[in-house]
């Protein structure tokens, strides 16, 4: 236990995120835990076991939010077949070359710079560094995991919305 530290560090993992990653809540929770406790190695492979867990979900919220964004169809069917391919680093490569820019902050895939953030914490990286990596992405999961998924619905209900008083009251866009 770790004496000094009020309020003790909390391995509660947050009602709505524990609700989107179902049975590997679990995981993320031993992933907070082993962080809480000082072991980062053990804390990189956790947030990895998640990421590996929920690639196919993962592949769908980014096709959902390319949808969302207006992209066509043939490229969010694309996003979607990358769940099919069976090695774990095919999925991300064409996941990544599907994902529309839109969808990458300053180019970067979130799917694939997480995975490779924490394959090499757990395969070179000092206990110190894994802890790092555990602070800095956290926020990134909880973003992936829950935010985006948000904010894909509140966006979705909102273009349906305007199409609808669009198409009641037969206002007509202008190019």
């Amino acid at each position: 236990m770790k004496v000094g530290q009020y309020p003790m560090p909390s391995a509660r993992v947050p009602s709505r995120i524990e609700g989107r990653l179902g049975a590997s809540a679990e995981f993320y929770r031993k992933a907070i835990t082993s962080r809480n406790e000082g072991y980062g190695i053990a804390s990189v492979a956790y947030f990895r076991r998640v990421i590996e867990d929920k690639t196919s979900e993962l592949i769908d919220v980014v096709a959902d939010a390319a949808k969302a964004y207006g992209i066509g169809e043939e490229d969010v069917t694309r996003i979607r077949a990358a769940k099919n391919e069976r090695i774990y680093e095919d999925k991300l490569k064409i996941a990544a070359q599907a994902i529309p820019n839109v969808l990458k902050p300053d180019g970067v895939n979130p799917l694939q710079a997480l995975y490779s953030i924490l394959s090499g914490g757990i395969h070179t990286q000092s206990e110190d560094e894994c802890l790092q990596i555990a602070d800095e992405i956290q926020d990134v999961f909880d973003y992936l995991f829950d935010r985006l998924r948000t904010e894909i619905d509140e966006r979705s209900t909102f273009v349906a919305k305007v199409k609808g008083i669009v198409g009641k009251r037969g206002v007509r866009e202008q190019t």
